[in-house]
């Protein structure tokens, strides 16, 4: 079995969205080298980060579940966004620490480099 690297990376306090582009540009990187065939280890990589005040609705989400309206949100220092996941409704916020793993699930060994 091949050892590969996961690497990661601090993003810091990084907005959701943005957060979200830079994984789905390695995602991309990635399956762009599976498919020429070239090794994908070197791209493998943690993304940690925490995400200004927000809430995004996966698609279980369901607007009953909310303590406030969602076009009150703002009001309170949130923010919201409807994403292409699975799950209900998840917090995210400064403070809280979030890891984003993006990497080839074919590399069956991982070592962490930090």
């Amino acid at each position: 079995m091949k050892q590969v690297k996961l690497t990661y990376l601090n993003k810091g306090n990084i907005s959701y969205e943005d957060a979200l582009a830079f994984q789905q540009e390695v995602r991309k990187i990635i399956i762009e080298l599976k498919q020429l065939k070239i090794d994908t280890s070197a791209n493998n990589l943690l993304i940690l980060c925490e995400h200004q005040p927000i809430l995004t609705f996966g698609s279980s989400a369901k607007e009953s579940e909310l303590f406030i309206p969602r076009g009150k949100l703002s009001d309170v220092g949130l923010d919201h966004l409807d994403i292409r996941r699975g799950g209900a409704i998840t917090f995210h916020g400064e403070g809280q620490l979030v890891g984003y793993p993006v990497y080839n699930l074919n590399d069956q060994m991982v070592l962490y480099e930090m």
